[in-house]
């Protein structure tokens, strides 16, 4: 693969190989990005929400940040270094972290996300502190 397939296409930072790389599938799991869902809440983007939320749905903010830091725990337990990435108000898909990057077995690649209520995430990803000094301009 060449390192042109690092390049974000709008040109923005792309976060640097080095630590945060991928060799297969099958390898044990080391490092997650991890976010709270302190700010979760329903956007009525697609059709499949609009209707959940005209039957009634609602999200339990405290029921997802227990379930979340359960999951911390359990990464934990299994020696899995969970990274925080703090929550912001605004952004209420931001818990969903997997879909702001990808990681590549030539280091993560931030994604563009289709709906415009999540690209603003990927902004949050590129400028968490603990990943300043990763980044990489392409």
């Amino acid at each position: 693969m060449k390192p042109e397939f690092l390049r974000v296409p709008d040109g923005r930072a792309s976060l640097s190989p080095g630590r945060w790389t991928v060799r297969s599938e099958s390898d044990p799991l080391t490092d997650v990005l991890v976010c709270a869902p302190a700010h979760l809440a329903p956007v009525p983007c697609c059709s499949a929400t609009r209707e959940s939320l005209s039957c009634g749905f609602a999200t339990d903010t405290a029921l997802a940040l227990a379930q979340h830091r359960r999951l911390r725990a359990v990464l934990a337990e299994q020696g899995v270094r969970c990274h925080r990435l703090d929550p912001v108000a605004g952004l209420p898909d931001l818990c969903f972290t997997r879909d702001c990057a990808v990681v590549t077995p030539w280091g993560p690649v931030l994604l563009n996300p289709a709906m415009p209520h999540r690209r603003r995430e990927v902004r949050q990803v590129e400028r968490s502190e603990e990943h300043t000094s990763e980044l990489q301009s392409h």
